[in-house]
């Protein structure tokens, strides 16, 4: 059996009749990756060619290469070892790189200490941008994440079984027409997903061929750098949501029981494997957290690699894609290096039933009596 990295569509949903399928769900306007959100969101706010947008280090190239490609300047901040922001810090990144805005990320789902960050920009005017790309389910003190700040952005389908799901949201009015009045772009078509979907599907309960193994990853490196070694960069119009994102957004009752199986899914993993001698990164989740991946740490690097091959579904964030910048220059962004190398991420999500976890500690068994 092999041990998906992401959730696998819930079928039965489908045989739900919408009469309309909406370009919107409530404050959302919907694109077809959290990038092009944010790329879009910018010059609503505000900022311009030019500009700079402070980003923690530890964020992936594909965000901030288009930045820059698009005429921003990016400023890089190391973020704490708990994943979070020191707004002392980020003040002084502003006033030192006169930043017009910050980003900032809730990082797996665990909830980043915004409230503060939006108390330090607001009197500067600079805006606050809340990534949430892997954390939409999860609030703070029962509200969702992305309502802090002036704008949020979000990547559903890193949490839902979908092709899509980038989308906008705006806390504030801003400075230029809604994006909601342009033109919408045509439906993510879903044909193509739920066939690669089905075929990995069968993959997994077949347990062959593995397509985590290191030759698939440099294979799949390979042909994503061929692909795409100067890709285009521009600012996309706002979509209509894929049927299959309107079916699972409008299913209340599945969200929340996606919400209640990822946690007891990373309870139960981070229990078992604190027995064993392996140590969480975050050993209880806040409350309302809907985490992404349940994070042990790794001081061997070994962990993943060893997971990959025994064709579970473990990977390092963002591994390949830190940014050149960061990666070339430990000395000034230590944290950064080290959770991109130090950091096991182990599936948790809504398809890992009790087979697949006892599948993921049988191998972590394997590995821990390996040492």
């Amino acid at each position: 059996m092999i041990v998906l990295a992401r959730p696998s569509p819930w079928h039965y949903l489908f045989s739900q009749n919408l009469d309309h399928v909406p370009s919107t769900a409530g404050p959302f306007s919907f694109y077809p990756r959290g990038r092009d959100a944010l790329l879009a969101g910018l010059p609503l706010l505000g900022l311009s060619q030019g500009d700079v947008i402070l980003v923690p280090a530890y964020i992936c190239a594909s965000i901030t290469k288009p930045l820059q490609k698009m005429g921003y300047k990016v400023a890089f901040l190391d973020i704490e070892s708990n994943l979070d922001f020191d707004s002392k810090k980020v003040l002084a990144a502003i006033a030192k790189y006169k930043v017009k805005a910050v980003l900032l990320v809730h990082f797996f789902g665990f909830p980043a200490a915004v409230k503060h960050i939006v108390e330090v920009c607001r009197p500067l005017g600079v805006k606050v941008i809340e990534d949430c790309c892997h954390s939409f389910l999860t609030s703070i003190d029962g509200v969702p994440v992305g309502s802090y700040g002036d704008a949020a952005i979000f990547s559903m389908r890193k949490t839902l079984p979908v092709p899509d799901g980038g989308a906008l949201r705006f806390n504030h009015s801003v400075n230029e027409q809604s994006v909601l009045k342009n033109t919408l772009g045509e439906p993510q078509n879903a044909v193509r997903y739920f066939v690669s979907r089905a075929l990995e599907g069968c993959i997994a309960v077949l347990g062959w061929p593995n397509i985590y193994s290191e030759t698939v990853d440099n294979i799949r490196r390979k042909l994503q750098r061929g692909g795409k070694v100067e890709e285009q960069v521009s600012v996309v119009l706002p979509t209509i949501a894929s049927k299959p994102l309107w079916h699972y957004l409008a299913d209340e009752c599945y969200l929340r029981e996606t919400s209640r199986i990822i946690q007891g899914n990373y309870n139960q993993l981070v229990e078992a494997c604190t027995a064993m001698g392996l140590i969480s990164y975050i050993p209880k989740l806040p409350v309302g957290c809907t985490p992404q991946w349940a994070i042990l740490e790794d001081h061997s690097g070994k962990l993943v690699s060893y997971l990959r091959r025994s064709g579970i579904g473990a990977c390092r964030w963002p591994w390949h894609e830190l940014p050149a910048e960061v990666a070339q220059d430990p000395l000034s962004y230590p944290i950064s290096n080290m959770l991109n190398t130090r950091l096991a991420l182990l599936p948790v999500h809504q398809s890992i039933g009790p087979y697949q976890l006892v599948r993921i500690l049988s191998v972590l068994r394997r590995y821990v009596n390996s040492l």
